[in-house]
């Protein structure tokens, strides 16, 4: 078995490499410049740099690990390209309500931190994930299932007649508007 375990983390000045010696458990480690745009250049001149001063051979490696806080550092530092997010249909805001993720839990004052998704670049896509993790269309969204719903001759047999629906669709504009295409004849004047 290779004796040698290479651990590497990039990060956004440097590339740090550790090599663990299994044999005799010594621990050495080096350090190069991360390179911009291709980290993976980093990468690879910190391997080549820590087989001339460690003096081993690819082939004597078992492992290589590797992880990066590049990433994480363009979210904390908002230094990444505009982002757009797609989600299902019902979860747009999701990221901006933040539930209990937040920096003071009681503080009904406390300022959040900006979304790093503008809510102008958030899209909603009508679909569920399966159990078997796959994705499926919604045959008829719920907004649909509402129009119908509200127009049916049979709701009106329940007592939920036809006057009810218009008044539902005149009283709640909003829930309305959420929904895609028109849900009555725009009224004149109106934005």
């Amino acid at each position: 078995m290779p004796p040698y375990r290479i651990g590497i983390d990039v990060g956004g000045t440097f590339t740090d490499l550790v090599l663990l010696d299994e044999a005799t458990g010594a621990v050495r480690h080096t350090k190069v410049l991360t390179t911009a745009p291709n980290p993976a250049d980093g990468v690879l001149q910190a391997l080549e740099k820590a087989a001339a001063e460690f003096g081993f051979a690819p082939g004597q490696v078992a492992a290589i690990l590797h992880g990066t806080t590049i990433a994480t550092n363009s979210l904390i530092e908002r230094k990444g390209p505009r982002t757009a997010l797609l989600t299902t249909r019902g979860f747009r805001d999701v990221l901006e309500i933040g539930r209990q993720i937040r920096p003071s839990l009681f503080d009904w004052e406390a300022e959040k931190p900006e979304p790093v998704v503008p809510r102008r670049w958030r899209f909603e896509v009508t679909e569920r994930v399966t159990a078997p993790a796959t994705a499926r269309r919604e045959e008829r969204s719920a907004c649909a299932s509402r129009r119908a719903t509200a127009a049916s001759p049979t709701s009106a047999a329940k007592g939920r007649g036809s006057a009810t629906a218009s008044w539902r669709r005149t009283t709640w504009p909003a829930r309305a508007s959420r929904c895609p295409g028109p849900t009555r004849p725009p009224t004149p004047g109106a934005r």
